[in-house]
């Protein structure tokens, strides 16, 4: 496609080429030709004057020789001052036709320079003009010899010679007279015609500039009306590319030009999206992860992380991360102090920064434990955007690639416009994830208070679940498959799964030994409760616009179902039992297994994991049963864990972890 700019560099450099070419004829071909021929009219002219004063020189010798011929008698004084004057006289008329002579070769030598000029010839024909400067110099030269022969004849004699004399000089006039009408004839000619060789030069490069301030105009106004069309169909709202008119693009600037009023309109359309995005979500994990599916490609970004700055704590802590590859090695939880880490620069500069390669910079700060872990899993670049509300760094959001350089000054501008969006909602989002999740410790000590026996229960089967969902990430079978939000509402929520007991009468639920019947169905209503009780607080959620306590109703309601369809309360079988409730089923048996009860003492974690392998299929769906075998060491490492000996610790990890989709 044709480049304006390299048109106008072309018309412009045309322009410079005609300027140059027509000052080089000027300088080095027309100018020395008028200068010469100019030269030549002020050489005629002296001619002309030498010519007339030498006339009186041939009178006075005249008249002397006249007197001296004649025959009266002359004084010898008189006779003497007469003789002085013819001699004063001859001498000055030699001097004069000398400078005749000089005059014309130098005539001549400029008739012979105007040889060298073919354009001349072009404009003027002077052949004639030459024919007769050569017949006037020719007569000159006579003239000049027959003076100089004078000097060999006495006074006395030289009367018929200066008589003779006297006639040829009379008839150098005529020869003269037109050399210089042919001149002035020529000079008519020549002058007009270089006069018009300017004016033709001025008009081509008028019509060059013309043409191309025509051209301009045509092209801004076309541009022009494009931009104040596409602008307001913008001031209106309409995102929509599809809207805009299109630019007939007949130069690349204006295909630019075209490329960047969408590269506009589809920011403002991604920065409207983030706006829906952030009217419409409260929680921190969705807002992240809708985030990842709108720049991924826009970006080249795989992965999207936020941190928060603990200013209280000097550390730096990951909240949460959305992914498109495997396993995060780098999740949430992850907290790094101050002094440790390069972020804390960007706490004082508030301006973000690119690491082009992420080997590289681990390579120049090997004791970096977050490049470590982010070049294991196989990120290759990022970009690091401050959070800022009210001038101060609230935390950070990470943009990464697994294609290394694959950030720039333009990433970071889209980047900034992004944090300038959702810093605000960020803050609010993790704020209202604090709130859900002590609402959710709250419950879980709700059933604790009600059934003292169950109080470490809740917390291991909520890591067993966690560990159960976590392998299920990435899971080939899109039945199975789970994102980091799953996880995350599974370790909110499995804590939960009994909250209906706060309904069951306490000779029921702190019964000492096996339940009767009748006992075990009011047992039983405990899943229908809770489901009643979360489904409650569902209802006055709606202002969220967001099923918040869904997965914890599933839980609830349905953990106690079975496979083949003989659990309660509603006899659900297969998959039509919610994952959520099936992974907590066998989170929650496995527990009871390993666990000593008023009624029971407990199984070990071999024979638990037996049991286990025994309700596949009937108790349990098969293939998460599997998914259970394959990790039966991180099973096992919970099984032999003292973490819940200190609650207040265990809650505030989970609340770090309940968004990781891989903990690991």
């Amino acid at each position: 496609m044709k480049s304006i700019r390299r048109l106008v560099a072309l018309i412009v450099t045309a322009i410079i080429c005609v300027l140059t070419i027509a000052l080089l004829i000027n300088n080095y071909y027309l100018r020395p030709i008028l200068i010469q021929w100019v030269d030549m009219n002020k050489e005629l002219l002296g001619f002309s004057e030498t010519y007339i004063e030498a006339d009186l020189n041939i009178r006075v010798m005249d008249n002397v020789v006249s007197q001296v011929t004649s025959t009266q008698i002359i004084e010898p004084g008189r006779l003497i001052r007469i003789k002085d004057a013819h001699n004063e006289n001859y001498q000055n008329l030699v001097l004069k036709f000398d400078q005749l002579i000089s005059i014309n070769q130098s005539i001549n030598g400029t008739l012979t320079s105007l040889e060298g000029y073919s354009l001349l010839s072009f404009f003027i024909n002077y052949d004639n003009f030459v024919n007769l400067f050569k017949n006037l110099a020719e007569k000159t030269e006579a003239i000049n010899n027959s003076i100089l022969d004078l000097s060999d004849i006495s006074i006395t004699d030289q009367k018929l010679s200066i008589v003779e004399l006297h006639k040829e000089y009379k008839e150098l006039r005529a020869p003269l007279s037109d050399v210089r009408l042919k001149y002035g004839e020529l000079t008519g000619q020549v002058i007009p015609k270089f006069i018009n060789i300017l004016n033709i030069t001025l008009i081509v490069l008028f019509v060059i500039v013309t043409v191309l301030a025509s051209l301009l105009n045509k092209v801004a106004g076309r541009v022009l009306r494009y931009i104040f069309d596409s602008f307001k169909i913008l001031n209106s709202n309409n995102y929509n590319v599809n809207n805009i008119p299109r630019l007939k693009s007949t130069f690349e600037e204006e295909k630019l030009i075209g490329e960047f009023v969408d590269d506009i309109f589809n920011e403002r359309l991604f920065i409207n999206k983030i706006k829906e995005i952030v009217s419409t979500e409260y929680i921190i994990d969705n807002i992240i992860e809708k985030l990842l599916v709108l720049v991924k490609d826009i970006l080249n970004t795989d992965r999207i992380g936020v941190a928060f700055v603990d200013y209280k704590k000097q550390s730096i802590i990951a909240e949460h991360g959305a992914f498109n590859y495997g396993k995060v090695l780098l999740g949430p939880g992850f907290e790094v102090e101050f002094h440790k880490t390069g972020l804390t620069k960007l706490i004082d500069t508030k301006k973000p920064i690119i690491t082009m390669s992420i080997q590289n910079e681990l390579a120049k700060r090997p004791e970096s434990e977050s490049l470590k872990l982010l070049n294991q899993e196989g990120i290759k670049s990022n970009m690091i955007i401050p959070l800022i509300i009210n001038n101060v760094v609230l935390g950070f959001l990470f943009f990464s690639s697994v294609e290394e350089n694959n950030y720039n000054s333009k990433s970071v501008q889209f980047g900034v416009k992004i944090s300038t969006e959702i810093s605000n909602i960020l803050d609010k989002t993790y704020l209202t994830k604090k709130m859900f999740s002590t609402a959710t410790r709250t419950f879980a000590n709700l059933v604790e208070k009600r059934d003292n026996e169950t109080g470490n229960h809740i917390l291991r089967m909520t890591q067993y679940s966690r560990i159960i969902a976590e392998e299920l990430i990435n899971h080939l079978d899109s039945n199975y498959r789970v994102n980091e939000s799953f996880v995350s509402d599974i370790i909110n929520y499995a804590s939960i799964h009994d909250i209906g007991k706060i309904g069951i009468p306490d000779e029921v639920l702190k019964k000492p030994g096996r339940l009767t019947n009748e006992e075990r169905t009011i047992m039983q209503t405990h899943s229908t409760i809770g489901a009643s009780i979360l489904t409650d607080l569902e209802q006055s959620l709606k202002i969220f616009n967001r099923d918040f306590y869904r997965t914890a109703i599933d839980i609830a309601h349905f953990h106690h179902e079975r496979w083949d369809g003989k659990g309660y309360p509603e006899g659900l079988s297969g998959l039509h039992i919610p994952l959520a409730a099936r992974i907590v089923s066998i989170a929650d048996v496995f527990d009871a297994l390993t666990s000593r009860r008023v009624y029971k003492d407990s199984i070990g974690f071999e024979e638990s994991v037996k049991i286990i392998n025994e309700g596949s299929g009937t108790q349990f769906d098969p293939q998460l049963v599997r998914v259970f075998n394959n990790a039966l060491q991180k099973f096992k490492d919970v099984y032999e864990s003292d973490i819940f000996t200190n609650k207040d610790y265990y809650y505030e990890k989970q609340f770090r972890l309940s968004n990781n989709k891989a903990y690991t």
